[in-house]
């Protein structure tokens, strides 16, 4: 809903890449992760709900709190630092709890550019859920995954102008622009232009164009699958209970895990 949700979702999967034993498949905001999560332990970042008190009558200043949402899926062989974990018959809560320890680790004690603009940006943590749910594909192929949603209060959208470059947004903008991936770099390039007010392209075609991004530049920041080709074709959704979730997907997954 605003331009810091997207900013944060992308500080939040660039502080994760390489930090936990999902090492580098940890993706902003997919529509369909499912032939990636097949492959191994996967993160996907979204943002939920969102909620805010505007001040008079301005849109503009308004201090979001948003509900952020981390998935976690793992198949049930991981590979960790001590060898393979197979949890098929048993013991698989032990992987989401060693791997919500590594996401707290490399967002809270890491010295990453990443994590301090994550720490810099999130004001306050008022609520902190989780809950488990089951991805099954069409081939029958389950996959044990668990959500941790937070509600944080984060920074206010930024004023139309210039970059200022002494706030948070700014310094966020241009570690984008500076970073070492040409990906990001077109990124930053795009958020400065947009907080500019130059929002001329309106179209996702002509954003990606503009952009100039490839598959792999697209696969690189976590924003689509890292699978070549097309993803299958979505034709249901069953979410049953919190206790029972399942979410079925009729695809062409493969039936068997890596």
């Amino acid at each position: 809903m605003s331009l810091p949700a997207a900013l944060l979702r992308i500080v939040a999967t660039q502080a994760l890449i390489g930090q936990t034993f999902c090492d580098d498949k940890v993706l902003d905001s997919p529509m369909d992760p499912i032939d990636v999560i097949v492959q191994g332990p996967t993160i996907t970042i979204y943002t939920g709900e969102a909620h805010a008190k505007p001040a008079g009558k301005s849109l503009m200043e308004v201090e979001w709190k948003y509900d952020f949402s981390f998935h976690m899926h793992l198949p049930s062989e991981v590979e960790t630092s001590v060898g393979k974990l197979n949890v098929r018959t048993g013991g698989g809560e032990i992987l989401f709890d060693l791997l919500w320890r590594q996401i707290l680790k490399a967002l809270y004690l890491s010295e990453s550019k990443w994590a301090k603009l994550w720490r810099d940006a999130v004001n306050e943590i008022d609520s902190l859920q989780a809950r488990p749910f089951m991805v099954e594909t069409a081939k029958g192929v389950r996959i044990a995954a668990r959500e941790v949603i937070f509600a944080a209060q984060t920074i206010f959208d930024p004023p139309f102008g210039a970059l200022d470059l002494e706030s948070w947004w700014g310094q966020a903008v241009a570690t984008l622009k500076n970073d070492e991936s040409p990906s990001l770099q077109k990124l930053g390039q795009l958020f400065e232009e947009y907080t500019v007010g130059d929002m001329s392209v309106t179209s996702l075609q002509s954003l990606r164009a503009y952009l100039g991004l490839t598959d792999a530049d697209i696969a690189a920041i976590g924003l689509a699958s890292v699978i070549d080709g097309a993803p299958p074709n979505l034709t249901s959704i069953n979410i049953a209970a919190v206790n029972d979730g399942t979410v079925t997907a009729n695809s062409d997954t493969p039936a068997e895990l890596p």
